[in-house]
């Protein structure tokens, strides 16, 4: 990934980059933690010429959830599985998504 070879890529190919190289890096963790570091050098020097912050937090976004492991908000580790729920709890938590989502425009 090297976002500041034509100032700044368009918001699709950058994020296209991104996934690209953290796919091409395989499987072994020093190698990732190398090329996140990297790609985030890459970023900001990309940053410095385009000044487009909203893009730069959006792919750095991207980036951290790519590369670490560990939940990206603190909505991920709140609540129940819905399988560890027993099957009356599992059915009335169905019933009330729904009622929210499927009959919302009513």
């Amino acid at each position: 990934m090297s976002p500041n070879d034509e100032e700044y890529l368009d918001e699709s190919e950058l994020f296209s980059k991104i996934i690209n190289t953290f796919l091409d890096e395989g499987d072994k963790p020093d190698i990732k933690e190398i090329g996140k570091h990297k790609s985030i050098i890459e970023l900001m020097d990309g940053l410095k010429s385009s000044h487009n912050k909203e893009l730069a937090k959006n792919a750095l976004i991207l980036l951290l959830n790519l590369y670490d492991d560990y939940p990206p908000d603190l909505f991920s580790t709140l609540g129940h599985d819905i399988e560890a729920l027993s099957d009356d709890d599992r059915d009335e938590a169905m019933d009330k998504l729904k009622d929210i989502f499927l009959h919302e425009e009513e």
